[in-house]
């Protein structure tokens, strides 16, 4: 008996130190207080949780246009950016709101555009730019309709077997859009003076489509010599390091 007693008496003092922990001159602290563990607060207990799933982004749709004959060569530079718009128009003629919508003179300038006109005085469609968008290698196409207004009509389009998809439809009044590592980023001003907005579009697998990944605000900061930058265009990269992108 009196050998338990010694072991029970020395476990009681390993576990004593433990809880009290040492100082500098082997002295037993006291550890402080432990906090008490509480579950998380519910904000709003009384009302009904939601019921229905949240509408997907109209932006977040893979869309075949229709009216563009299959692309049995799997190139998309070989389709007409001219003959994309003026059958995405001929599908939704009456639209007057949405991403599909473009003013009417707009809309009467696209429809006059001959083959192979984007990019051209006259032609409000832009010259295409190709980049692989999706990971998979291969080039996917950007399109841009410049409306009256000063608004830009940008659409992305992908090909799934031969089929072109829409995979981006959103409508900016960008101050630049860029492409870098895959991502898509249009940079616009804001109501605000003084700060300026990027949102980077990337692909999502699970939709198909270009998803928004990330809206950064910061203040503008124009080059040295210069008031607030002016002017959009494509660009080939991102050179701005400063934004932070949350993904």
């Amino acid at each position: 008996m009196a050998a338990v007693r010694t072991v029970l008496a020395l476990l009681g003092t390993g576990a004593a130190v433990l809880m009290t922990g040492c100082s500098a001159t082997n002295d037993a602290e006291s550890a402080g207080p432990t906090p008490m563990a509480s579950a998380p607060a519910k904000l709003w207990p009384n009302r009904p949780p939601a019921t229905e799933e949240p509408g997907e982004p109209e932006n977040e749709r893979a869309v075949p246009v229709p009216g563009i004959p299959k692309v049995v060569s799997g190139d998309i530079r070989k389709v007409d950016p001219v003959a994309v718009i003026q059958a995405e128009m001929a599908a939704a003629p009456d639209a007057r709101t949405g991403t599909d919508a473009l003013d009417q003179e707009t809309a009467a300038k696209a429809a006059a555009c001959p083959e192979g006109a984007a990019g051209r005085s006259g032609c409000p469609i832009r010259r295409p730019e190709y980049y692989d968008l999706t990971g998979d290698g291969k080039a996917e196409a950007v399109l841009g309709v410049d409306m009256v207004d000063g608004f830009l009509a940008l659409r992305c389009y992908t090909l799934n077997d031969g089929v072109l998809t829409r995979v981006l439809a959103t409508v900016t009044k960008p101050m630049s859009v860029q492409v870098a590592g895959g991502d898509l980023i249009v940079q616009e001003p804001t109501p605000s003076e003084g700060y300026e907005q990027r949102t980077v579009y990337a692909w999502d697998p699970q939709a198909r489509a270009m998803a928004i990944q990330s809206d950064d605000y910061r203040r503008a900061t124009p080059p040295p010599g210069h008031g607030r930058r002016h002017g959009y265009g494509f660009d080939g990269g991102d050179a701005d390091s400063s934004w932070k992108r949350s993904r």
